[in-house]
């Protein structure tokens, strides 16, 4: 038996100081977490950027609320909102009308109060491997909401009560 292990050892002898196959072991080792942290800070970057839409799409929302609002009667139609809204988040690719909910808090014919729109978006997280990290359940929703004041509130009394 130890004549079989002679050659054994002496084969891990001659190759103790051969170094030239760690370099790609611990490449194989070290790339898995950096191209994970890589993917993980390009997909909170998509959803900065998606942020900073659905903030801009509320405030265009409430804006177009307050200036077309439906109570007056010379306003537009009521869908003059979804469709300023759907104008900025239709832009980024795979959000469609479905992933949109707009909730809207009107001020009265005549109040002296704030319009507010709140915009919340499932946005489909797309970056491989780490929207299956940061997006656990395929979404990750996105809210924002805005106020603007009603441009017909007291400045319109001559439609009546």
């Amino acid at each position: 038996m130890t004549a079989g292990r002679a050659p054994a050892r002496s084969l891990l002898r001659r190759l103790a100081p051969d170094g030239r196959g760690v370099v790609l072991a611990e490449f194989a080792i070290a790339i898995v977490p950096i191209l994970l942290l890589f993917f993980c800070i390009c997909q909170l970057s998509v959803l900065a950027y998606v942020h900073l839409m659905v903030k801009h799409a509320a405030f265009v929302g409430v804006r177009t609320e307050a200036v077309v609002h439906p109570r007056m009667p010379d306003a537009g139609s009521e869908d003059d909102v979804k469709a300023g809204v759907m104008m900025l988040l239709g832009a980024i690719p795979g959000v469609d009308a479905n992933d949109v909910t707009i909730q809207t808090s009107l001020a009265g014919r005549y109040e002296q109060k704030l319009d507010t729109v709140t915009v919340v978006l499932q946005y489909r997280c797309s970056v491989p491997l780490a929207d299956h990290i940061i997006c656990t359940s395929g979404t990750f929703p996105l809210k924002a909401s805005a106020s603007f004041p009603n441009q017909g509130s007291s400045y319109q009394r001559i439609w009546g009560s």
